[in-house]
């Protein structure tokens, strides 16, 4: 069963939500963002996805974190060599940053 985490906005301030459960308010996008994405990872597992998505009022859910993507890229670095595994982490830091602003 796939769970997802979304990251909302109410009343100017911001929220993750997965289900009936509310978690904040948080004082900036970045801070409920960073705090979904950290609570997806500890919750994780190989063949159960966890995706965070940003769901702002009169739009679509967008995708900014799913564990399918960082377990297939956690496989791949592991065999990588060392100055290719720091590569991909600021890679995805970036991505991550970029998508959340």
């Amino acid at each position: 069963m796939l769970r997802e985490f979304y990251v909302t906005c109410r009343v100017e301030k911001w929220f993750v939500d997965e289900g009936t459960e509310s978690h904040g308010p948080y004082l900036s996008q970045h801070d409920a963002v960073a705090d979904a994405i950290e609570a997806a990872e500890q919750l994780a597992k190989p063949k159960k996805a966890i995706n965070v998505l940003l769901k702002l009022q009169g739009s679509s859910a967008e995708l900014l974190w799913s564990s399918k993507k960082s377990f297939a890229s956690t496989k791949a670095s592991v065999s990588a060599p060392v100055s290719m595994k720091s590569q991909v982490r600021e890679h995805e830091a970036a991505e991550l940053m970029d998508s959340s602003l």
